[in-house]
């Protein structure tokens, strides 16, 4: 007995996909918009994002198999785009990173020399569209494709934030002088 054993891509955004329509002699070339969907010319729109080959197929296949009863479906991937993983900041977007299976929290923040273990304040994990608080001892946590780490991190004070309030409280006390509305002692 001989089992195959085959391993499924999953199509994600950003994908350039070739599609044959193997007895009718059409091909079409189209790529995964951000929002999950290709055009097939002149079926429409489908949903082809985070689903494996063999469901793209068969959802093609189901919303044609009207016009081509006997089509085959054969699906390419021309251009894969591998999957990231986000890492935020209080202020902006700090990096992305291709994701690597066995990626922790600790391994994406710590490797890259951007942040130091005492400069971060809390961790938050979004997958999926759910926010995870991540304590420190759970830095182990295991990534996934298409993660999003937001770090805030410990303000640190600084005298040149103040500069632009101390300059309007001077030129404030010295109009308020000119009109005579206060005088100095």
């Amino acid at each position: 007995m001989i089992f195959l054993i085959v391993q499924l891509d999953t199509l994600r955004v950003g994908d350039v996909l070739q599609i044959d329509f193997i007895g009718y002699n059409y091909q079409v070339k189209t790529i995964i918009d951000n929002d999950g969907y290709a055009l097939i010319q002149p079926f429409g729109y489908f949903k082809l994002a985070n689903v494996d080959l063999i469901s793209a197929q068969d959802s093609i296949f189901q919303k044609i198999k009207d016009i081509y009863p006997l089509a085959k479906i054969s699906i390419i991937i021309l251009n894969k785009i591998p999957p990231k993983v986000y890492i935020m900041t209080n202020k902006e977007l700090s990096a992305v990173i291709d994701y690597q299976k066995g990626m922790d929290i600790r391994f994406v923040l710590f490797s890259s020399g951007k942040f130091q273990d005492e400069k971060v304040e809390r961790v938050i994990l979004i997958r999926n569209n759910k926010a995870f608080v991540i304590r420190k001892e759970n830095y182990d946590f295991q990534l996934m494709p298409d993660d999003i780490i937001k770090v805030y991190l410990k303000e640190e004070f600084r005298w040149q934030d103040l500069l632009p309030f101390l300059n309007f409280l001077t030129s404030t006390i010295s109009l308020l002088i000119l009109f005579g509305i206060i005088t100095p002692r």
